[in-house]
């Protein structure tokens, strides 16, 4: 059947380019017909795989005069939707620190941040003794 990835994504993006700022509001919508496969609609994909409540918002924010991308999805990550989501939000957001993935077999989430117009993933080091006390490790 396959394994679910979670995302976890607070983002503030850049107005700017607009392309982008239409595709993430057709995601919000659940669909993107300029997208491929699952990147379509993953804003609105979840499971019970993960405990989270599925969601996904992009507000105009008057202060910065930035979009705040705000979603929590977890999808069958099989073309890497996500990996590539974040690739094309990279170059347009300000935010350092964006979030996390969790692949539904691990315990401690990959982190994102977003450095210079690239995003980062990154497994933390999580000391053994914490680790332990995680149910199924």
């Amino acid at each position: 059947m396959g394994m679910y990835t979670r995302l976890d994504l607070n983002v503030a993006i850049r107005p700017d380019n607009t392309e982008l700022i239409h595709t993430l509001q057709r995601m919000v919508a659940g669909n993107a017909p300029e997208l491929e496969g699952r990147s379509r609609w993953m804003f609105w994909s979840s499971s019970y795989y993960h405990d989270n409540i599925q969601h996904a918002s992009l507000i105009y924010d008057d202060i910065s005069n930035m979009y705040k991308l705000s979603v929590v999805c977890d999808l069958k990550n099989y073309e890497g939707e996500i990996e590539k989501l974040l690739e094309m939000i990279a170059p347009y957001t300000n935010s350092r620190f964006a979030g996390y993935v969790r692949y539904e077999e691990n315990s401690v989430p990959d982190l994102i941040w977003f450095v210079e117009g690239k995003m980062i993933r990154c497994s933390p080091e999580v000391p053994l003794s914490v680790l332990s006390t995680i149910e199924g490790v």
